[in-house]
């Protein structure tokens, strides 16, 4: 009578909480996963393995209170949660490891453009994502009085430039998606 009375006391597992459970577990492989692919170009995006533990600890309060009464609205709470926190982190990590596959055809090139008698040089390093106070170079000037040509290592070659008047910068544009991607030229 007594161990009915304990099962009684304790309440049945919630289905509801089990189901929220295997959506947090779905939730953490995918964040995971995401995160993963970042390392192989930096370490810099560590700090998102954070929601791969916060979905766990989740998980651990879901399994710890599955007896409980209304466990299944502090699931829901936890799925949202989760959901804007880990969502973050992967479209920081999906964003950027894009950014730094397209880039690495660039590492360890020497590229310049030559304007007129200027050369501009990219660092290795220096590069921009937005091009709001961007203005691209007029196609005008790559005429007989004035001449525009880029290099990548000893190889001509054709790519966008833009200019910003608040610095003496050129910008190369090697990818035009959403903002862009420009390597920074900076005069020698």
């Amino acid at each position: 009578m007594e161990e009915k009375d304990l099962i009684q006391e304790k309440g049945r597992i919630s289905v509801i909480t089990v189901i929220e459970i295997g959506i947090l577990i779905i939730g953490i492989l995918m964040s995971i996963s995401g995160t993963i692919p970042t390392f192989a170009y930096t370490f810099r995006y560590v700090w998102t393995f954070g929601f791969a533990i916060l979905g766990i600890v989740f998980v651990i309060l879901l399994i710890v209170r599955i007896r409980k009464r209304f466990t299944w609205l502090i699931g829901i709470v936890c799925i949202v949660v989760y959901l804007y926190a880990a969502g973050y982190g992967y479209i920081i990590c999906a964003m950027n490891t894009t950014r730094m596959r397209r880039l690495e055809f660039f590492e360890g090139k020497r590229i310049y453009a030559v304007i007129d008698e200027t050369t501009y040089e990219w660092d290795g390093e220096s590069v921009c994502y937005s091009s709001h106070e961007l203005t691209e170079l007029e196609h005008e000037y790559d005429t007989e009085a004035h001449t525009v040509q880029i290099w990548v290592d000893d190889e001509k070659r054709n790519y966008a430039l833009y200019t910003d008047m608040n610095t003496s910068n050129i910008y190369m544009q090697i990818y035009g998606g959403g903002t862009g991607d420009f390597l920074v030229l900076s005069p020698d």
